[in-house]
């Protein structure tokens, strides 16, 4: 054996030594800090690339070995990750010890991608406080209140589209919730109209389904796409558009773009009197932290918009449905409750309506329950400190661990939701957990009522039961897609 030969030898040898103990540091990192853990299994990692199975069983089985314990470790692949299992220390994750975990564990180049690069969900440390700074006050109760009528616009719409297509047969209610979340927000964020239930090329649907295009590979068949040349050029050329007109006409819109070239023009957005009288924060945006605050953003805040809106309210709105069509009997208490409110408004549906719709609101929170779009969150700490509470284990985190809250696994949690398999509404009779998402919420709950008020919904054969989800997605896509008959009602409704 010659010199050179040796030396390659030697050089792998030495790299695979390395590469196995670096391998074997890392796999003992949660043994080292005494903290429980489940450790590497092999299997779950080829069957995920595989994906044979669906990321939250994944989550699960994790969960469910580390009971008895409010928090464990375990390996993404080999990347140590640190699972909440404690509603209390979830609470100080997400809401007392925000501070030291408010980066999200997701990394994007901002410099390839400049409007998700504005997304507050991809910034990270000052540039995130700053974002969301700016545009937090634009979801306040007084400022989405005055976009309710574009809202119910899409629902007259839908209405339409329905009693149009319903009589040919069953209706893929994810497909036909895009329609009306692309319309919603193509309204409330852009001012335009999307058109998607009376064209089937309609723009605004073609760059929602864009930006959730699919690949061909395990779980990665789902890839956001934040974003791609072709959606951005789409926005780029629809926003100049729209602020030429605005700029040359003087028109002034209660929408989500009006509030931002307001911020672009004042540097802040005054609370309206209905903030003021609900104690939201309100507090105003110095001139200051605004002056570079140009179309750029307004494109990439518009742009994020349309990405919150569209498909995981599109993905709730279809569950919502699926389960009135699985229980009637909750279906028809709501119905009640919606004929009772309308009745007292003389049959109009607005924003005040929806909300005194209590069980309306109990469904909502029950289908986020059961069907959550997003099935985990991942959170970085950016700032060593403590979780837990004496007598009870307590661990310093440090710098840099991801944290991870099984939102599924919580959720299906007997010890948390008694007989969790179960659609029951009457979970969150006392409960408002709803604040922070407030768009979302509108918009899905103005649809439900204007269906449920409008139409008898009907489990159609095509949907498989039980229903099963395609492990091959991110996201949770039924397989064979949720199919629905959509019976209209004798009795005249004007929404």
């Amino acid at each position: 054996m010659d010199v050179t030969w040796a030396s390659v030898i030697l050089t792998v040898v030495f790299l695979l030594t390395w590469l196995i103990t670096k391998l074997r540091d890392r796999l003992s990192h949660w043994q080292k800090r005494g903290v429980p853990f489940v450790p590497l299994n092999w299997r779950i990692i080829i069957e995920s690339m595989l994906s044979r199975k669906y990321m939250t069983d994944w989550w699960m089985e994790v969960y469910k070995k580390l009971e008895g314990h409010p928090f464990g470790g375990y390996y993404n692949y080999v990347t140590p990750m640190l699972m909440i299992r404690d509603p209390e220390i979830l609470r100080t994750v997400l809401v007392k010890g925000f501070s030291n975990f408010h980066d999200n564990d997701f990394h994007l180049d901002v410099s390839l991608d400049p409007l998700a690069g504005r997304n507050p969900f991809f910034l990270k440390g000052e540039r995130w406080r700053t974002v969301r700074s700016q545009i937090t006050p634009a979801f306040t109760s007084g400022k989405i209140k005055p976009m309710f009528s574009l809202m119910t616009e899409v629902c007259q719409e839908m209405k339409t589209y329905l009693e149009k297509v319903s009589p040919q047969g069953p209706v893929e209610v994810k497909e036909m919730s895009n329609k009306y979340t692309s319309d919603v927000v193509a309204s409330c964020a852009y001012g335009i109209k999307g058109d998607a239930f009376t064209n089937p090329d309609a723009k605004f649907l073609k760059a929602g389904k864009n930006l959730f295009k699919m690949s061909g590979w395990g779980t990665a068949k789902m890839i956001i796409l934040f974003v791609s040349k072709e959606v951005e050029q789409f926005f780029r050329s629809v926003l100049r558009d729209v602020l030429s007109l605005r700029e040359k006409s003087g028109i002034v819109r209660n929408d989500f773009l009006q509030l931002l070239i307001q911020i672009k023009a004042k540097g802040q957005l005054p609370p309206t009197q209905q903030d003021k009288l609900a104690n939201e924060n309100t507090k105003k945006i110095s001139t200051g932290d605004n002056t570079n605050y140009g179309d750029e953003d307004i494109l990439a805040h518009a742009t994020t918009f349309f990405l919150d809106g569209y498909e995981t309210s599109a993905l709730t709105l279809s569950f919502i449905l699926l389960e009135l069509a699985l229980n009637i009997d909750i279906q028809e208490k709501l119905r009640t409750e919606i004929d009772e409110v309308l009745d007292e408004d003389q049959g109009e549906l607005s924003n005040d309506a929806i909300n005194r719709m209590k069980y309306l609101g109990m469904v909502v929170s029950e289908t986020l329950r059961l069907h959550p779009p997003g099935l985990s969150l991942a959170r970085v700490c950016t700032k060593a400190c403590e979780i837990g509470e004496s007598p009870g284990p307590v661990l310093k985190v440090e710098q840099g661990t991801v944290v991870t809250i099984p939102i599924n696994s919580l959720h299906m949690d007997p010890q948390y939701f008694p007989d969790p398999e179960r659609f029951d509404p009457e979970r969150f009779l006392d409960e408002n957990i709803q604040q922070k998402l407030r768009f979302a919420l509108t918009q899905m709950k103005a649809a439900i009522a204007s269906l449920v008020s409008n139409f008898e919904i009907t489990l159609n054969k095509k949907t498989k039961s039980p229903i099963v989800i395609d492990p091959t997605y991110i996201m949770p896509y039924v397989i064979g897609g949720v199919w629905l008959d959509f019976k209209p009602r004798g009795r005249a409704k004007s929404l």
